[in-house]
């Protein structure tokens, strides 16, 4: 699906989980660089430095993580005192398509999704956006159930054509939800009605509703302005619960933020 990827590896769960899940979602030959930002404030506010100690360790933990990457690889350092702005700069350098996250809640990575400054970065980010359930690595599977968030919009309808796109890859079950605050606010039935997928609605809040929802697949897939891949559905408390309580994979992507499946 994805040509060009970022991962964000840490020193912990967190990256294991993003390149497990960067396997599932690359393309046969994609570009997969895997970065790691270090650095810590000192000598003025914002001002990010660091020793060679530092640097030597970052090094090398890329250079371990990079026997884990499927076929060609590379990796980057950066040196930024915010986690989500180092990865959303170079993504935007590099014109990735996919940028892939661990949502562990320890390291770095792990206090992207929880409400920090570094959360604010991820939103901006110019990519598709991918997050890596804790422990995802220690159970990785194919996604034979693909999920999606439904909400009648452009890039709803965008998030359900990139979850066929996936399930003709792997040979996929699809769903759509629509999570609404009563039954007679459902959005109208999806226009690829002549696709093979069932759907749903279900009252109540996006993020509950969502995170029920994903206990029953291996991907979920939503959409989101072209601003910013979260931004939209992954905004103040619905972005804080998802990340907490989402039982799957979850694959945030723009209208157009996709490539077209081989």
């Amino acid at each position: 699906m994805f040509d060009s990827v970022l991962v964000g590896v840490d020193d912990g769960q967190g990256g294991r989980d993003a390149i497990a899940l960067t396997k599932v979602l690359a393309a046969p030959g994609a570009r997969v660089t895997l970065a790691h930002v270090y650095g810590r404030t000192a000598g003025g506010p914002g001002a990010a430095v660091t020793v060679p100690l530092e640097l030597e360790q970052a090094e090398r933990l890329l250079a371990d993580a990079l026997d884990d990457v499927p076929g060609p690889g590379e990796t980057a350092l950066i040196c930024d005192t915010s986690v989500g702005r180092g990865l959303r700069e170079l993504a935007e350098d590099r014109g990735t398509q996919l940028l892939v996250i661990g949502a562990t809640h320890r390291h770095l990575l792990g206090r992207t999704l929880i409400g920090d400054d570094t959360a604010a970065a991820l939103k901006r980010a110019p990519c598709s956006v991918a997050v890596a359930p804790a422990g995802y690595a220690n159970r990785p599977v194919q996604p034979s159930r693909i999920g999606v968030g439904y909400d009648g919009s452009p890039e709803s309808e965008h998030a359900l054509a990139a979850g066929q796109q996936l399930a003709n890859r792997y040979g996929s079950t699809v769903k759509a939800l629509s999570v609404v605050p009563r039954l007679d606010a459902a959005p109208a039935k999806p226009r690829r009605e002549r696709e093979r997928f069932e759907g749903e609605v279900a009252c109540g809040e996006p993020g509950p509703g969502l995170a029920r929802f994903s206990e029953e697949f291996d991907l979920l897939v939503i959409g989101a302005r072209r601003r910013g891949p979260v931004s939209r559905l992954l905004s103040g408390s619905a972005a804080k619960y998802l990340a907490r309580h989402t039982n799957c994979p979850l694959l945030a992507l723009p209208q157009g933020g996709i490539a077209t499946a081989a």
